[in-house]
């Protein structure tokens, strides 16, 4: 789709039939320019609507996160009673630490929130490009008028 620009000779002008040749040669190089920016719009209205739905489902992941973090809490202080009454489930206590350490669940609270947020911020930031780029690629349809004769 390389684009030149045509300057035509005298010559060129003076013959009509090459004239008219030459008008519908740019005519068929413009509707082929349009096209493809036709397409690109298409593609990058294709593009806009995943990214959105990948940045809402991180929101989600997020505040997910954020409610199943308060679950932990709660049975962190739930563990620490128990280990308090010395109950006979001291055992099975230690052994779900034992598994919060193998989790590493405080890596978990500290890290996951940090790229849900990154995420998030990345996907808007690629969504407003996209936008961004439909603007550019899209064309208005040429004015139609009536040819004079």
């Amino acid at each position: 789709m390389a684009s030149s620009v045509f300057t035509p000779t005298p010559e060129v002008l003076a013959s009509l039939p090459e004239a008219q040749r030459l008008i519908e040669q740019l005519r068929a190089q413009l509707a082929e320019e349009l096209a493809a920016r036709a397409r690109l719009e298409r593609s990058l209205a294709e593009l806009d609507v995943p990214i959105q739905h990948v940045g809402d489902s991180v929101q989600f992941l997020s505040d997910a996160f954020e409610e199943l973090s308060q679950v932990f809490h709660g049975y962190r202080d739930a563990l620490i009673s128990l280990r308090a009454t010395h109950t006979p489930a001291a055992a099975q206590l230690a052994e779900l630490r034992e598994m919060e350490t193998v989790c590493d669940l405080e890596f978990l609270e500290r890290e996951v929130p940090k790229v849900c947020a990154r995420s998030r911020h990345e996907a808007v930031q690629a969504a407003e490009l996209v936008r961004t780029l439909k603007e550019f690629a899209h064309v208005e349809p040429p004015e139609q008028r009536p040819v004079r004769g």
